[in-house]
């Protein structure tokens, strides 16, 4: 097939059923048509010539802005050039043909953006296409192009892939260049394809593989192609069956498939990775830390910008206390590490007697319903005490973000190298202290705090319908540092809070609740979250806040409202 003709089909297709899934947020046929046509004229003979494909919008495409689905990256001015992905692919032979929606800067799961609405599930439309790259993993499921790229930081490449029932490739951390895409964590962040066979996979890897100088993760190993050990199956592959946590968390059906798979590939094996949890609750952490840090001023001063869901999880990282995460300070081969990201030595119980792992040495409608909610187990989560740092969105004492961190400074990844900076030494004290002290553990839902926290959130509903100022006052922290964004205001401290409560008519205020989770960490801080409808609304509104157990008693310190169309 001419790559005209490819890539008309795929513009038609696009056109066909974009309406109903809603992958791409910006089609380039100008340019892809253009392209094409230079490739038929000029014989290409590419291992990707004439092959339609798309991007995540976190990557950079050369005189479009690069949204990250976001609202206020539509303020940015536009690329100068394309991702270094995408020049590679289109050196490959590969056809531009558009950006790919996703979760507002790639912090979510399910691709529901409230700017460019949610991706559906090309087999079921009532589904979910899975994030953060849902656009990327729909387009391929739903036809519209055979290869996308995408982005993965705790699942965005994987999840998606699962759901849409297509293939995706999260590459061993630093064989990709990122140069030139939108970083969410920049610790934790792989960019990889989405594509129809293993055989497509393979062939864009091959194409993108290579160092960039311009991303300090990137390692300067040289390119290993793939494609020629495709065919060779499983020989020579331990294969094993996950067990333990991942056995413990997963539904039947997801069990059933792995005990299909696994019959298929011959592996009865089943294999224990100790402490997945705890390696989680650090990945969890790492990310809510290091992404807020890039999107404190924004959090400070266009909150109401963000989509909601993204927004919560931003400013809980905002609230952790401690500095703004520490880049890498030297590049890959032999690249040294901070410390907290040094991996476990040959004698951690990951390294099993004779298995030892090489370990790396980084607007249109909203969703009809809020679907982002699961059944929270009971679980012990490693963390540490604060030991008197300041948290919070806003503080005086909290330590301002590094240079490369700043808005004017939070274009995509490697546009310019980050500067180094090496941690100071620790004292002995501190040291000494950190051995002396075992790990500490968090618990979740403890069944009489979560009583407490239940009881304390009635009274707060019971004093919003009723219009109980005196008692909404008592249940808010007496702080210049409570925060509350409503639909339209944005209120700082306890002083606003209650003056505008004091102006807001007693009259609209009754509500039906029709879905509310809170959960307690610990026996000091909870979350709840609700979907409501007022009285003679046809529209959800959505609450979340964040509890604190103080002297007097449980006090919110963070709200937020928001109303889905």
């Amino acid at each position: 097939m001419k790559a005209l003709a490819a890539v008309q089909a795929s513009l038609d297709r696009i056109a066909a059923t974009d309406g109903r899934v809603n992958a791409f947020t910006s089609v380039l046929a100008d340019r892809a048509l253009a392209r094409a046509e230079g490739i038929d004229r000029d014989g290409h003979a590419g291992p990707l010539a004439g092959v339609p494909f798309a991007v995540k919008n976190l990557f950079d495409i050369d005189g479009l802005i690069t949204l990250a689905g976001s609202k206020i990256e539509r303020d940015g001015a536009p690329a100068r050039s394309d991702a270094v992905l995408v020049q590679r692919l289109e050196a490959a032979g590969a056809v531009l043909v558009g950006a790919l929606n996703m979760d507002e800067y790639a912090y979510g799961f399910t691709t529901e953006n409230s700017h460019e609405g949610p991706t559906c599930n090309p087999h079921d439309l009532s589904r979910i296409a899975g994030g953060s790259s849902g656009g990327s993993a729909a387009a391929v499921a739903a036809g519209q192009v055979p290869l996308t790229l995408g982005s993965d930081t705790n699942g965005s490449i994987r999840v998606p892939a699962s759901l849409c029932g297509v293939f995706g490739l999260k590459p061993t951390f630093g064989r990709l260049p990122r140069t030139g895409s939108y970083p969410f964590v920049a610790s934790l962040d792989h960019l990889g394809p989405f594509a129809r066979s293993t055989r497509d996979l393979a062939l864009a890897y091959d194409a993108m593989q290579g160092h960039d100088a311009h991303d300090p993760a990137c390692n300067p190993r040289a390119a290993d192609p793939v494609m020629p050990t495709l065919m060779r199956g499983t020989d020579g592959l331990r294969v094993g069956i996950l067990g333990g946590w991942f056995r413990a968390m997963a539904q039947p059906g997801a069990l059933a498939a792995v005990e299909r798979v696994a019959s298929a590939l011959g592996s009865h094996r089943i294999v224990e990775w100790p402490e997945v949890d705890r390696a989680r609750a650090a990945a969890f952490i790492i990310t809510n830390n290091e992404g807020a840090s890039l999107h404190l001023a924004d959090l400070q001063t266009r909150p109401q910008d963000f989509e909601p869901l993204s927004r919560d999880r931003f400013l809980a990282g905002a609230l952790l206390p401690g500095p703004a995460p520490a880049p890498l300070v030297r590049a890959p081969g032999g690249r040294v590490l901070p410390r907290r990201r040094r991996a476990a030595g040959p004698g951690h119980a990951l390294h099993g007697t004779g298995h030892r792992h090489r370990m790396a040495g980084h607007r249109r409608p909203a969703p009809a319903g809020a679907r982002q909610h699961g059944a929270a187990d009971a679980a012990h989560l490693l963390h540490r005490s604060a030991r008197g740092h300041g948290a919070g969105v806003g503080l005086r004492h909290r330590r301002a973000a590094p240079a490369h961190r700043r808005a004017d400074h939070r274009r995509a990844l490697a546009r310019r190298p980050l500067p180094a900076r090496v941690a100071g030494p620790r004292t002995g004290r501190r040291r000494a202290r950190a051995r002396g002290q075992g790990p500490l553990t968090m618990q979740i839902n403890l069944p009489d705090v979560h009583a407490e926290m239940t009881a304390a959130f009635a009274r707060y509903e019971d004093a919003l319908v009723n219009n109980r100022v005196e008692v909404l006052d008592e249940l808010f922290w007496t702080s210049p540092h409570t925060v509350r964004y409503g639909v339209g205001e944005n209120l700082y401290g306890i002083d606003e809070i209650r003056a505008f409560r004091l102006a807001r008519p007693s009259v609209g205020l009754a509500r039906t609740i029709s879905q509310t989770v809170i959960t307690t960490f610990g026996r000091d801080f909870a979350t709840a979250m609700t979907l409501f409808q007022r009285e003679g609304s046809t529209k959800t509104g959505r609450q979340s806040q964040t509890w604190v157990r103080l002297p007097e008693g449980w006090r919110v310190v963070a709200a937020h409202v928001s109303l889905m169309a």
